[in-house]
């Protein structure tokens, strides 16, 4: 299940109907609501896929974070859909061999930094 996913209370109505499910951040609700959601599904005998949205290397990268929750892999492709000149963050996840996906380590949190011309 994919667009039809959307928080935890989704996973009793789909698993009858699904082998797996797909965790969006930004429809879930955050990091406590896609771990609850991650339990839920793996408690009903479903797979854990995690996705995002098309949008900056942020909402990528904090998806990134929980990749390694995922049964089968993860689509992290959001940032890589939008210009570098939307982004407000550097840094965050990459791709390594294979495939992997490797956070950046050297910049505390997630690996992203505030791009220097964006204040708030």
């Amino acid at each position: 299940a994919d667009e039809s996913m959307r928080t935890h209370l989704d996973i009793p109505l789909l698993s009858p109907y699904v082998n797996g499910v797909n965790i969006k951040m930004e429809k879930v609700g955050g990091y406590r609501a896609a771990l609850r959601a991650i339990t839920d599904a793996k408690s009903a005998g479903l797979k854990v896929w995690l996705g995002c949205m098309v949008g900056s290397n942020l909402n990528s990268t904090q998806t990134a974070v929980l990749a390694p929750l995922a049964d089968g892999g993860s689509d992290l492709d959001g940032s890589l859909l939008v210009s570098e000149e939307s982004k407000v963050f550097t840094g965050g996840f990459r791709y390594g061999s294979g495939g992997s996906v490797e956070l950046d380590r050297t910049i505390p949190g997630m690996g992203l930094k505030l791009k220097s011309h964006v204040s708030f």
